[in-house]
């Protein structure tokens, strides 16, 4: 749906994912096409941006980059509009990657040791505590690849998080491309 709005009815812009007024009214429009009842909020997209991975510890890289306030505060915004605009008649789901799928994105090509998984599960799950005060009605971890027993266990803290909060939590399967 994201891609489609930010194509479609936001011209393809290039501050939709720091322009909460950009991205809000794109959606908004989509919306008034394509009627669903949950939305997923990609919480990573504005963050990615925001880092070069380029030499840095891939785990310390990502932990530093989910500390970034611009791109927190934009996800903010963009809750609390459409909260304003759409009432309940939408849910937000707050999108984020597996821990793993968190390494692809970086471009690590090496695996992920446990303990990694176990920092960025850690990372995203204060990440996700940052929202407990919004209206969200859940949190949708996406990956490419099957989940693995290490990756499940670092997943714990995210799952505990949205628990804590009554989020529901969902597992999506994407595509590789």
């Amino acid at each position: 749906f994201d891609p489609y709005a930010h194509k479609i009815f936001a011209g393809a812009a290039s501050d939709w994912h720091s322009s909460a007024t950009v991205f809000v009214n794109g959606i908004g429009q989509a919306l008034g096409v394509v009627k669903t009842d949950v939305l997923s909020i990609d919480l990573i997209a504005p963050y990615v941006g925001e880092v070069e991975f380029d030499g840095a510890k891939p785990a310390q890289a990502i932990e530093d980059m989910l500390q970034l306030e611009g791109p927190r505060k934009f996800t903010e915004q963009v809750i609390d509009a459409l909260a304003h605009r759409l009432g309940d008649q939408l849910d937000p789901v707050l999108k984020i990657p597996s821990p793993a799928q968190m390494y692809r994105l970086a471009g690590c090509g090496e695996p992920p040791s446990f303990d990694d998984l176990d920092d960025v599960g850690i990372g995203l799950s204060n990440l996700l505590r940052e929202f407990s005060s919004k209206t969200v009605a859940g949190v949708l971890v996406s990956t490419s690849e099957m989940v693995s027993t290490d990756e499940a266990e670092a997943l714990e803290s995210v799952i505990g998080a949205a628990q804590h909060y009554a989020w529901r939590v969902a597992l999506s399967l994407d595509s590789p491309t």
